[in-house]
């Protein structure tokens, strides 16, 4: 464990120090990285810059340095040529061999000072002190050939009484670095040489560099005299850079002629034996195409003047650029001695890294340890914590606790004993389960416990029934609220029928058996004495099997609470009772207002003292309403008690409530027997689809008992209702038409009260239907009683004179009928017919004042129009017909109008519709008046004096149309 504790922080502190040493590291090589990048970049632009002014001093014409002691041609131009092409060869291998070599060289040192015999000596300089940094070559721009590899050798002759010998810049075949050079201590001549001398001293034109120079041993000449000679060689940074800035001048040589117009291969030697004469062709055809060589063709040039010129020029850039990179000498030396320094650091922190790498290596394998080990322990406890929960839950489930013992057997049934059920039935379970799992291999445990868990079982069983039995006879006490019975004492006791249900169902099965038995007991007295209690406050039946529309009233039966007649002229005591039960046998009225006001069920022995009288439609609605709350109540109840596999079956609703509705059937049975209220029957069917409606969309419950129920009230309704409707239109068809004329004879201007009654009765039916989404079986009762007051009004206008007293008799009729229809906003088809025959007859009442009134005038205008039609013109000695007619409408026109108004108001009770007429009558004369002035004015011109002023006509008719507006 301690070791656990110690391998974290210990493994914390080394990715700490890892972490800081990394960043450490890091900033270090990024700092000498910037330091080296500025080093380069400066040395890149002092470089630039000696290249610049060694290309400029070339191409000015600068003095061309010799390399032979002999003037231009003969042997000096050939020695010189021979040692330009080899070179040239050098160069171009050092650019086609990038690698890394070890500085050695082979020096010539001549043995006289006479420029003309010189005598090479080849001397290794391995032994030369140099600073350890390999030469690199300086990669080629231009493809070449590849070639050996020369290096150009400088040596320096010194006289022995201090004469300065010439430098030379030789070639050898067999080296490959710079010869050992002089040191940089030589005293240098002032001024340089002449561009004439035939040798420049090239130790006079390296600058001292600073770091001390190493001087080889001098030699001595023989005794002969010879001058000593001494040999200083110089640093091997310096001769990198004089390499450097050959291999550029080179480079620069190259480039001559990139742009296309020039470009001569140095390698052409007539004497080489590896002369490519293919190439020399394509140089050759090249050389010739060239513009500037043609110009100089053509001009008469000296090719080899130019060329020699060319050469020189050349190799002095080429001098004065070795020159300046030898002068930067220096600076390369402390560049090489900062890389060695970087170089130094980085690996020192290498080696560090790669200690930290090989403590992470170890460091890692020491946490995946370290997992494995965690991985391990965590798999064991969790094997442990499972087993010991198993353990925990077998041993829980097979031992019997003593209280639990105690509490099953000693206590009493009540709402701490629900707590010891619980826990008996967990432990019946759970053996009941072990048993089952494996019934070769029961553990001893369970089959010792076992026995005494049944013992319990049937002690808890005992206790549950006496007290569930004991629970539901105490509902048959009087003055019980079943609701609050339930909710309060039963709800709490659910899991005791559970547990019945589940180890004892014969007990459960008699547990239920008696409470759907004492229930069914108490809703039906309930509802037999609420139900007989109600019909103490019935209102006596108002409508007999006399009180039907066609029924005369001098006809019917008395003994009526309430006679019709009481309506239209009755006796006053009925009118007064008709007033105070605000009933009507025809007519809606508010009885419908009056049901949507109850909210709740009658309280019996409130109304008693009240002295509260209700229509047999509301006592319907209370004990209806009682009885779907009831249901909705035991349903709730019956559903959480007893769960929903029972609540479900049918024959269940049937026990507990069937004859509860046997009773309310009864009930109506009795009343429908000698009901004749049609507006009562749907009062009551609107009563009990409204119920049906609440129970399956609103509360959601669907049973089909009390669905059967709802049906079975709708046929009993509906069966009354074409009973009493088949009543109603036969009354209207056996009518005694000629003694119903006979009571309005002399009150033509006042409505029949038959018509009334069916306008009155057909508004209730129509109303009603619309909120039954309007049944076809009541619209067929409908239309039945249409065709009814239809026939009657027609035997009863046969019996009247005059074909204007049968339209004032239609128009008044039907006028009630769509009057009490439009005021309830009734669209139906039966509307829509009585408004057809309306407007048909007060069409032919208008025509009937035109024709009695202006009939001549009407004929002559309508003969006129036949002959128009056919071509003709009217008669010329007509001409005493017409000036009749003008004069006879001139002379009563006025109390024609005054008549016809008066006529009208006298004749239709209804202003308005009186009105409409009066507005028809008068627009249909001035119309007629207009068409026969027409006819005067064109046939008749001598008339036309005579005729009234169409503007005072105008006038006098929109005078008696305003009065009624």
């Amino acid at each position: 464990m301690m070791r656990k504790t110690e391998e974290p922080s210990a493994l914390g502190a080394n990715m700490s120090f890892l972490n800081r040493m990394t960043a450490t590291v890091s900033d270090y090589i990024g700092q000498e990285s910037d330091r080296l990048r500025r080093s380069s970049k400066d040395w890149g632009e002092r470089i630039g810059g000696s290249l610049g002014d060694n290309s400029e001093s070339g191409a000015g014409g600068a003095a061309s340095v010799d390399t032979g002691a002999t003037p231009a041609g003969g042997s000096g131009a050939l020695e010189r040529r021979r040692v330009e092409r080899t070179r040239t060869t050098a160069i171009a291998k050092s650019r086609s061999e990038p690698q890394v070599q070890p500085i050695s060289a082979s020096t010539a040192v001549p043995t006289t000072a006479h420029p003309t015999h010189t005598t090479t000596t080849q001397a290794s300089l391995a032994s030369a002190p140099t600073s350890g940094l390999a030469a690199t070559s300086i990669a080629p721009t231009r493809k070449q050939k590849q070639q050996p590899h020369p290096i150009d050798t400088i040596s320096e002759e010194v006289d022995a009484d201090g004469g300065n010998a010439s430098p030379k810049f030789l070639t050898s075949g067999v080296g490959d670095s710079f010869a050992d050079l002089p040191p940089l201590g030589s005293p240098a001549p002032s001024p340089l040489p002449s561009p004439a001398s035939s040798y420049m001293t090239l130790p006079s034109l390296i600058p001292t560099a600073t770091t001390p120079p190493t001087t080889a041993t001098p030699t001595t000449r023989g005794s002969s005299g010879s001058a000593v000679r001494s040999r200083k060689t110089h640093s091997r940074m310096e001769l990198l850079g004089a390499e450097a800035a050959l291999n550029d001048v080179e480079c620069e040589e190259e480039l001559f002629g990139v742009d296309g117009s020039f470009e001569i291969s140095k390698e052409l030697d007539i004497t080489n034996e590896e002369l490519d004469f293919d190439e020399l062709d394509e140089l050759i055809d090249k050389f010739q195409q060239d513009e500037r060589v043609q110009e100089a063709l053509t001009q008469g040039v000296d090719l080899r003047a130019y060329s020699r010129k060319i050469e020189d020029d050349l190799r002095k850039a080429e001098e004065e650029a070795v020159l300046g990179y030898v002068a930067e000498s220096h600076n390369f030396s402390k560049l090489h001695d900062e890389l060695n320094t970087c170089d130094s650091i980085l690996e020192s922190m290498e080696k560090l890294l790669s200690g930290f790498q090989a403590d992470l290596g170890n460091i890692s394998e020491e946490i995946k340890y370290l997992q494995k080990e965690s991985s391990s322990i965590s798999v064991k406890l969790n094997n442990r914590r499972q087993l010991e929960e198993k353990v925990a839950n077998f041993l829980e489930g097979v031992i019997i606790p003593k209280a639990l013992v105690n509490g099953i057997c000693a206590l009493e049934v009540n709402e701490a004993y629900l707590a010891f059920v619980t826990e008996l039935n967990k432990k019946i379970e759970f053996v009941e389960q072990a048993r089952s799992t494996d019934p070769s291999h029961v553990p001893q445990a369970v089959t010792e416990t076992e026995p005494h868990l049944l013992n319990l079982k049937h002690k808890a069983v005992a206790k549950i029934r006496e007290f569930l039995l004991q629970r539901i006879y105490n509902l048959t006490k009087p003055k019980t609220n079943i609701q609050i019975f339930q909710e309060t004492t039963f709800a709490k006791y659910r899991y005791f029928y559970v547990f019945l249900h589940t180890h004892a169902p014969e007990v459960a099965v008699e547990v239920h058996q008696s409470y759907v038995n004492t229930m069914s007991k108490i809703y039906t007295a309930h509802f037999a004495t609420y139900i007989a209690a109600l019909t103490k406050l019935c209102i006596p039946t108002l409508a007999s099997r006399n009180d039907l529309i066609g029924v005369a009233e001098e006809k019917k039966g008395g003994g009526m609470g309430i006679s019709f007649s009481g309506l239209f002229g009755g006796s006053s005591a009925a009118v007064a009772a008709a007033k105070s039960h605000q009933v009507s046998i025809f007519a809606l009225g508010v009885r419908k207002e009056e049901l949507d006001q109850m909210d709740n069920p009658i309280v019996p022995h409130v109304a008693t003292q009240l002295k509260q009288r209700f229509s047999f439609e509301a006592i319907f609605k209370s004990y209806n309403q009682l009885l779907v709350d009831s249901i909705t109540n035991e349903w709730k109840f019956y559903n959480d008690f007893f769960g929903d596999e029972v609540a479900q079956r049918r024959d269940v609703f049937g026990s507990i409530f069937g004859a509860t509705i046997i009773s309310c059937l009864e009930s109506l049975d009795g009343y429908l027997g000698n009901c004749y209220d049609v507006i009562g029957l749907l009062l009551m069917l609107r009563i009990t689809v409204q119920n049906r409606q609440l129970m399956s969309t609103t509360r959601r419950i669907n049973i089909g008992g009390l669905d059967e129920y709802f049906r079975l009230l709708r046929r009993k309704f509906l069966d009354r209702y074409n009973i009493l409707i088949t009543a109603n239109a036969d009354s209207l068809d056996k009518a005694d038409g000629a003694a119903l004329c006979d009571e309005i004879k002399n009150k033509l201007s006042t409505p029949h009260y038959i018509t009334r009654r069916y306008a009155e009765f057909s508004a209730a039916i129509n109303e009603l239907n619309r909120e039954l989404a309007n049944d076809t079986k009541i619209e067929v009762g409908l239309t039945q009683l249409r065709a009814s007051i239809e026939g009657l009004l027609k035997r009863m206008v046969n019996y009247l004179s005059g074909d204007k007293n049968k339209c004032v008799f239609y128009i008044n009729n039907y006028d009630v009928i769509l009057s009490v229809l439009s005021t309830r906003e009734i669209t139906s088809v039966d509307k829509e017919k009585f408004l057809q025959a309306y407007e048909r007859q007060i069409a032919s009442y208008v025509a009937l004042q035109l024709t009695t009134e202006f009939h001549a005038m009407l004929r002559y205008v309508t003969e006129y129009k036949d002959k128009a039609a056919k071509g003709q013109e009217p008669d010329p000695d007509d001409a005493r017909e017409v000036g009749g007619i003008v004069a006879d409408f001139s002379s009563r026109w006025q109390q024609v109008i005054l008549h016809v108004s008066g006529e009208v108001m006298n004749l239709f009770s209804n202003f308005q519709t009186g009105s409409e007429i009066l507005k028809q009558i008068l627009s249909h004369i001035d119309t007629l008046y207009k068409d026969f002035g027409d006819i005067v004015r064109k046939y008749y011109k001598a008339l036309a004096k005579d005729l009234v002023a169409r503007p005072t006509l105008t006038y006098e008719i929109k005078k008696y149309t305003h009065s009624f507006d």
